[in-house]
């Protein structure tokens, strides 16, 4: 059965390469609605022109509003729905093999936006199940291609889509690495805010934050925070900086106005999921601020009263917001991890960001509750502005040991085990579902940056392990 996949695979791969590239080709980040296009034209053109090659392989095929698009294998039951995007994040500058929108293959690897963000392995997907139908390998259920056009913003289209339709008895979603992910920690995006009608500096001889900034995305580790202060000595800002370039290693720079001294400091970002690898320039400005908090004493400014507070709890490189009292563990998921991301301080309010990746065993209310409190006693109240809790399908189950077993078979490994991640897929809220593919774990392919590319041989050992699992889940004769 491997052989006749592999080989009937590698008779098709340059037709799998022109499908996927004939993808990449069309602009499918999200766009201004329209009607009949929840996300504008540009994923309903890529929605349109999946389904299309799809029907012409053989496949029945429906386009649900232009939120998703499904590929039936057969008329039969459903045993397995398969969960993947065609929308993309939006093009980078510094795209240098080739032009995001411009599929270029070269040695082996191929090029542009979306193909392994998440158009190469659909089309993996869809050569899986067209490899299968064409070998004439006989299956008792019925798998479905789900094509979604809103993975990268919200998933809104797949919540659309499951107020109409059921899930299968399970889902994997090619969306991510082998050899499966059967763990996505809990996720908690939420805001400490402080409102003001009164400005800051409106007593103006009392020391006050006039404005203070940091980031630009809730899950990503800010490498650049600002503050502009008024009637603060410039001498001991400039030896609160010094001593933190040396205890932490980053960039401090003071500059002097007629009216203020704006502080810049500047770290390393990094993804809010593994925080450790980055060094936050937000957090390391509330140190600063921290050691100079009696130069704020006689303040009458709210905001800055609040950031002096919320610098006591958000502490620099406790990821796992011990200080805020959420810091949990568990042998299943790994430990909590928490990262202040966003700041705007403008006008005499404040409203500070963070991001927490949370184990297993934190609720809304052990983890929103004990922030709710912490935040009243900081001046502020807590916006919450996302809440799930983990994702976990267990690795023992039938499931997941039967796609490793496909894994191991095509990819020749043994031993392999199950994945806990801290970010979060499109199968996120599904039951049995998990992440399982397409290339392995630890692979670098430039996911969301510059020259976003997939090795060839990846796209087609994926589809191989794919065909394995669809025929594995949905049963031969």
């Amino acid at each position: 059965m491997k052989e006749k996949i592999q080989n009937w695979l590698a008779e098709h791969r340059e037709e799998m390469i022109r499908d996927i590239s004939d993808l990449v080709r069309v602009n499918s980040e999200k766009m201004p609605a329209k009607e009949g296009m929840p996300y504008g034209e540009g994923p309903a053109q890529a929605l349109a022109l999946a389904l299309s090659k799809a029907e012409s392989y053989g496949f029945a095929v429906q386009n649900h509003e232009n939120y998703v698009g499904s590929i039936d294998m057969q008329d039969a039951p459903r045993g397995l729905d398969i969960l993947a995007h065609l929308d993309v994040v939006p093009a980078t500058p510094g795209f240098t093999v080739t032009q995001p929108f411009e599929p270029l293959e070269r040695d082996g690897k191929l090029y542009g936006r979306g193909t392994a963000d998440d158009k190469g392995p659909a089309m993996a997907a869809i050569y899986a199940m067209r490899a299968l139908k064409e070998l004439g390998v006989p299956l008792r259920k019925n798998v479905r291609l789900i094509l979604g056009c809103d993975e990268e913003c919200g998933s809104s289209d797949i919540e659309y889509y499951y107020k109409k339709e059921a899930a299968a008895p399970y889902t994997f979603s090619p969306d991510s690495c082998f050899p499966v992910v059967n763990v996505e920690k809990g996720h908690l995006v939420a805001a400490f805010v402080c409102k003001s009608d009164r400005p800051a500096g409106s007593s103006d001889a009392k020391p006050c934050i006039i404005e203070a900034h940091s980031g630009m995305k809730f899950n990503i580790i800010p490498d650049r925070a600002q503050m502009r202060v008024r009637n603060v000595s410039r001498e001991i800002l400039a030896a609160a900086a010094k001593k933190l370039a040396q205890d932490l290693s980053v960039g401090v720079m003071i500059e002097t106005f007629a009216d203020s001294l704006r502080v810049t400091v500047q770290g390393k970002s990094a993804h809010a999921s593994t925080p450790e690898l980055g060094v936050n320039a937000l957090t390391a400005m509330l140190q600063l601020l921290r050691g100079v908090r009696e130069a704020f004493a006689e303040t009458d400014d709210a905001a800055t009263k609040a950031l002096l507070a919320l610098s006591e709890v958000l502490v620099h490189a406790d990821h796992a917001g011990q200080a805020l009292g959420i810091d949990r563990d568990h042998e299943v998921t790994g430990p909590t991890t928490v990262s202040p991301d966003m700041l705007d301080v403008k006008d005499g309010s404040l409203r500070l960001t963070i991001d927490s990746r949370m184990a297993l065993g934190s609720t809304r209310e052990n983890t929103v509750g004990t922030l709710e409190k912490l935040a009243e006693t900081c001046g502020c109240t807590f916006d919450v502005e996302r809440f799930s809790e983990t994702h976990y399908v267990p690795g023992d189950s039938w499931f997941v040991k039967t796609l490793i077993a496909c894994y191991e078979d095509v990819y020749e490994r043994e031993g392999s085990k199950p994945i806990a991640m801290g970010g979060g897929t499109y199968v996120h809220e599904v039951e049995n579902g998990v992440a399982f593919g397409c290339v392995e774990d630890e692979e670098e392919v430039n996911m969301h940056g510059d020259d976003e590319h997939i090795a060839v041989e990846d796209l087609l050992k994926g589809s191989a392990t794919f065909a394995l699992a669809i025929y594995a889940i949905c049963g031969g004769e």
